[in-house]
């Protein structure tokens, strides 16, 4: 048997060790792994192609702008426990309050020596806040103040705590695909075709806790009760990536 075994300790296999005082359930991790790719990539997909609800905001979050002593995870899931909240308020015009109303993010954790760490999310929200300036406004303030509402905000020139980016167009799968996998290692990013100038960006930095998380609606779960409804299976991970992605299927 590999001396490397599953019986050898965590600390010997080449996984950081939970930093002291951390909470047991956040595992110290420096690499994004492949079966978080596979997660938030077949997500993303679903999402595009089932759902007609591509990502259609970027929003970039830098904790060390934020004050308060609340740590990363914890503001994290109270943000996006905002975030779904107001989501699922959008309801378009005609649809009952029984229907079902899908909300759509991705995110994805990572930290650097000059920025500390920062939270990059891409979600879909109504076209009527990326449609115009007024509307980008209106979302930008809405975000910052669920930020806020754990820290104030301490915005300084050219360097701000939150950052709200617009994509009008169809939703760049291989961009959205380089920003997952840049922090991943290099078995995944050669796996994944990520080429050297996105791949360079990877700082490495240690965060604990879970690094990559998408919305229930469109996780594993979220599509097979989807695909159920419709009486037929979830696709298999790679027949899905392989149906959907033309960069793939080419």
């Amino acid at each position: 048997m590999d001396s490397e075994s599953s019986n050898t300790p965590i600390s010997r296999r080449g996984r950081p060790r939970r930093a002291p005082g951390a909470p047991v359930h956040r595992r110290a991790s420096v690499h994004i792994e492949n079966t978080d790719v596979i997660k938030a990539v077949n997500a993303l997909h679903f999402a595009s192609y089932e759902l007609k609800r591509t990502p259609n905001v970027h929003v970039t979050v830098h904790w060390a702008r934020v004050g308060g002593e609340m740590d990363p995870p914890t503001r994290i899931t109270r943000l996006m426990n905002r975030v779904g909240t107001w989501l699922r308020r959008q309801r378009p015009a005609g649809m009952s309050s029984g229907d079902q109303f899908p909300v759509v993010w991705l995110y994805v954790r990572e930290t650097a020596s000059a920025k500390g760490e920062h939270l990059h999310l891409f979600l879909h929200v109504p076209p009527a806040f990326v449609a115009t300036r007024a509307g980008l406004s209106q979302f930008e303030t809405l975000f910052c103040g669920w930020v806020a509402a754990d820290g104030a905000l301490m915005d300084q020139p050219k360097s701000k705590a939150v950052y709200v980016q617009p994509k009008l167009t169809q939703f760049q799968q291989r961009d959205m695909r380089a920003y997952l996998l840049k922090e991943a290692g290099e078995d995944v990013l050669e796996n994944h075709g990520i080429d050297a100038h996105h791949a360079a960006k990877a700082t490495g930095g240690l965060i604990l806790g879970k690094r990559v998380a998408v919305s229930r609606a469109i996780d594993r779960a979220g599509r097979q009760t989807y695909f159920k409804r419709l009486g037929a299976r979830l696709p298999g991970d790679e027949h899905w990536l392989d149906e959907h992605d033309p960069a793939r299927a080419a």
